[in-house]
C-alpha cells in the first residue's frame, strides 16, 4: 500500500503504523503551524539552528489508569510540538513516565528517518529519577544482562534505548524536580521546570478525558514475550505476582470457609483499598495477624492450650477479638474515643461529604456500644452501604474489610471542582489505613496491660506464667520412671525463685518432651510393682551418690536430645543449590 509521508499527511501516516506506535502517537499537536498541520521541517530547522532540542516528558497515574504527556522545545523556549496519550498496564509511575519518553523518542526517530538526518541531538528530561538512572546506565552496554530483563517495566526502558540507538538519536538524560509551581509561579521557574509543568498538564488532561484501565500492554519489539495473568499484563514483581496468582484463590476460599462468606459477600469487599492500605503500614507480620484474626487473644491461647484461662485481664470476660474492641474498661473506652477522633479527622482531611462521614462514624459507634447496627435509624440513601457492611461484619471493618458501597457513595458525592484528586479507592484506602493503624495501637495497649509496659514488668509477668507450666511438669514426677528422676528438681519452688524467665523457658522446652516420654514409658511398664535399681541405690546409699547419678543421667538425656535435633535439622534443611551437584565446567 501507498506509504504516506509524515510531512504531507501526519494522520494518515500514523494510521499506517503498528498498533503500539499508533497508541503512543495518538494525540500530537504541532505548535509551529497556524492550521495545526504537521510542520516537521520547521522542527529540523530549529534543531540545526541550536544544535539540540529539549524533550520533556511526564506521566499521570490514578490507581491503574495511566497517561503521559511531552513537549519538545528549543533551548530558548520556543515550543514546537506537544503530545499526550494512554499507557497500558498496571498502574506504575515508572511505566507512565517511560511511555512518555518512548513516545517522544519515536517522534524524533520519524524525523531522522524521513528527513535523512545523520543524527539528532536531544536532552531528554523527566522527573522520575529511576527512569533517568536506567537510561544513563544503559549507555554503558548494548545488550541487556539476563537479570535486567526481569526488572520492572523492562520492555519500555529497553525500547527507549533501541529506538534511539537505531535512529542515531544522541540523547542525554536529565532529572528535573516535578510540580515546582506549587511554591513558585510558573513564569519565575527555569525553562526545564516550565516544560515539565506543561507535560504534566497534557498528561492530566488526557487522564481526565480518556483515563481508564487498559490491562493488556502492547508487545514491543524489545520484548516480544509478555506474562499475563487473568487478562492483566505483568510487567513487574514477577515472583510476587506468580505466587499471588497461585495462592490468592485458595486464600479467598479459606476466608469464605472460616467466616462463612458467600461469593457475593466476597465481591462486596473493597480489596483494592485493603491492598493499598497495607502497603502504607510497614508492619507485615502484625498486619497479617490483624487482617486474618490471628491475634493471640486469651480465648485463642486457651483454645490452643497455651494458657489455662480465656479471661480478659480487665473485666474477666472471655477475651475474643470482638470483646477486645468492645470491652467496657476505661482504657478501652478511651481508645474508642481516640479512634473515632482519628477517623473523623481523616474524613475531614479527605473532604468527605458530611452526611457520609457522619453516617459511617455513627454506625461504627453504635456497633461498638451495642454490637448491632439498626439500618432503619439512617436515611435510605445509606441502607445499601450499611446492609452490605453488616453482611461482611462490622468486626471485619477493623480488619480492613470495607464495603464497596461506601466507595460508591463517595464517588457520587465527590466535588467536581477540586485541586486534589480524590479517587474513591484512594479515599477508601485512607479509611482502612487509619482503622488498621488504630487497631494496632489497641493491640499494643492490650499487650502492655497483659504483659507489662517496662522490661521489669514484662519479665515478672512472663516468669509467673512460665512458673505455672514448670509446676505442672513437676506434678508428673510420681508418674515418671524412677530412673528419670534426674529430670526433676528436688525443690521446685526454690528452683523457680532463683531462676529467670529465660531459664524457666529453657527448662520447659528442653524437659517437656523427655518427661512426657518417661510418663508414657512408665505407664506401659509391666514392672511398676518392682523396686527400681535407682530406688535400691537410694535406700542403701547417701544423697550424694544419688545426686551424682541424677546429674550424669540428666546430662546424657539432654545430650542425646540435642544430637537428635541436630540430625533432624540436617536431614530436613533447605534444598541445596544445584551447583553443588552439577558443574558448568564439565563437557
Amino acid at each position: 500500500p501507498y506509504q504516506h509521508h509524515p510531512e504531507v499527511s501526519w494522520d494518515n501516516f500514523i494510521h499506517q503504523q503498528p498498533d503500539w506506535i499508533k497508541a503512543l502517537l495518538v494525540q500530537v499537536e504541532f505548535y509551529g503551524s497556524e492550521d495545526g498541520d504537521a510542520n516537521l521541517f520547521e522542527i529540523t530547522t530549529q534543531h540545526d539552528k541550536h544544535g539540540y532540542l529539549l524533550a520533556v516528558s511526564d506521566g499521570s497515574v490514578l490507581f491503574h489508569n495511566m497517561s503521559f504527556g511531552w513537549v519538545i522545545s528549543t533551548p530558548d523556549g520556543v515550543r514546537l510540538v506537544g503530545a499526550a496519550g494512554p499507557c497500558n498496564g498496571r498502574g506504575n509511575s515508572l511505566r507512565a513516565e517511560g511511555a512518555g519518553m518512548l513516545s517522544v523518542s519515536l517522534f524524533l526517530s520519524i524525523l531522522t528517518k524521513y528527513f535523512n538526518m545523520k543524527s539528532l541531538t536531544v536532552v531528554c528530561i523527566a522527573d522520575n529519577a529511576e527512569l533517568i538512572r536506567r537510561c544513563n546506565a544503559h549507555k554503558q552496554y548494548k545488550e541487556p544482562y539476563p537479570n535486567e530483563t526481569l526488572r520492572s517495566e523492562f520492555d519500555v526502558t529497553e525500547q527507549i534505548f533501541k529506538t534511539q540507538a537505531e535512529h542515531n538519536i544522541k540523547a542525554t538524560f536529565k532529572w528535573v524536580k516535578g510540580h515546582q509551581d506549587k511554591k513558585v509561579q510558573k513564569q519565575d521557574l527555569p525553562l526545564e521546570a516550565q516544560l515539565n509543568i506543561e507535560a504534566d498538564e497534557l498528561a492530566g488532561a488526557f487522564q481526565e478525558t480518556y483515563g481508564t484501565f487498559r490491562p493488556l500492554v502492547h508487545l514491543l519489539p524489545s520484548c516480544p514475550a509478555m506474562l499475563a495473568i487473568r487478562g492483566i499484563s505483568i510487567t513487574s514483581n514477577y515472583k510476587k505476582q506468580l505466587i499471588r496468582a497461585y495462592v490468592e484463590p485458595a486464600y479467598i476460599q479459606y476466608l469464605q470457609y472460616r467466616f462463612e462468606w458467600s461469593d457475593s459477600t466476597i465481591q462486596m469487599i473493597a480489596w483494592k483499598c485493603l491492598s493499598l492500605a497495607i502497603q502504607r503500614i510497614r508492619r507485615d507480620v502484625l498486619v497479617t495477624k490483624v487482617c486474618n484474626e490471628l491475634l493471640p487473644t486469651a480465648a485463642t491461647l486457651y483454645k490452643r492450650n497455651y494458657q489455662n484461662h480465656d479471661e480478659c485481664i480487665l473485666c474477666h470476660q472471655c477475651e475474643t477479638i470482638e470483646h477486645m474492641l468492645r470491652c467496657d474498661s476505661p482504657t478501652r473506652i478511651r481508645w474508642r474515643i481516640q479512634f473515632m477522633c482519628a477517623l473523623r479527622k481523616r474524613l475531614e482531611h479527605l473532604e468527605t461529604e458530611f452526611s457520609i462521614g457522619e453516617t459511617l462514624c455513627t454506625a461504627i459507634s453504635e456497633w461498638l456500644e451495642t454490637g448491632i447496627v439498626d439500618v432503619h435509624n439512617y436515611p435510605p440513601r445509606f441502607h445499601a452501604a450499611l446492609n452490605t457492611q453488616t453482611t461482611i461484619g462490622w468486626r471485619h471493618f477493623f480488619s480492613g474489610r470495607l464495603s464497596q458501597e461506601w466507595l460508591h457513595l463517595q464517588k457520587l458525592a465527590r466535588p467536581t471542582t477540586e485541586e486534589r484528586q480524590n479517587d474513591s479507592y484512594i479515599w477508601g484506602a485512607s479509611i482502612v489505613e487509619v482503622t488498621l493503624s488504630q487497631y494496632i495501637k489497641l493491640w499494643e495497649l492490650r499487650n502492655e496491660q497483659v504483659h507489662g509496659k517496662t522490661a521489669e514488668q514484662q519479665e515478672r509477668t512472663r516468669k509467673s506464667k512460665l512458673a505455672v507450666e514448670v509446676r505442672k511438669l513437676d506434678t508428673w514426677k510420681n508418674d515418671s520412671r524412677p530412673d528419670d528422676m534426674c529430670l526433676f528438681h528436688a525443690n521446685i519452688e526454690e528452683f523457680i525463685d532463683t531462676s529467670t524467665a529465660t531459664t524457666l523457658a529453657t527448662y520447659i522446652s528442653s524437659h517437656r518432651k523427655a518427661i512426657s516420654h518417661s510418663v508414657r514409658k512408665w505407664a506401659k511398664s509391666s514392672h511398676s510393682w518392682a523396686t527400681s535399681l535407682l530406688g535400691w541405690i537410694q535406700q542403701n546409699n547417701g544423697t550424694e551418690v544419688v545426686d551424682r547419678i541424677h546429674s550424669r543421667k540428666r546430662a546424657q538425656l539432654l545430650s542425646a536430645n540435642s544430637k537428635q535435633q541436630r540430625v533432624q535439622m540436617q536431614s530436613t534443611g533447605k534444598q541445596r543449590s544445584i551447583v553443588g551437584f552439577l558443574s558448568l565446567l564439565q563437557n
